[in-house]
């Protein structure tokens, strides 16, 4: 899978408002930087309770 496939994997699941999705790939040790926010978001527990 290309990294546009991710990306556009990712947008897709965020349109349709399916956030299990989204996150089922994420990893615990990775960073967030969340559109339009200057705060960094460490961990995917703390990413899921921001989505």
């Amino acid at each position: 899978m290309t990294l546009t496939e991710i990306v556009q994997r990712g947008w897709d699941s965020v349109a349709a408002g399916d956030m299990d999705t989204l996150v089922a790939e994420y990893t615990e040790d990775m960073i967030f930087i969340m559109p339009g926010q200057t705060d960094l978001i460490e961990g995917i527990s703390k990413a899921k309770k921001k989505l």
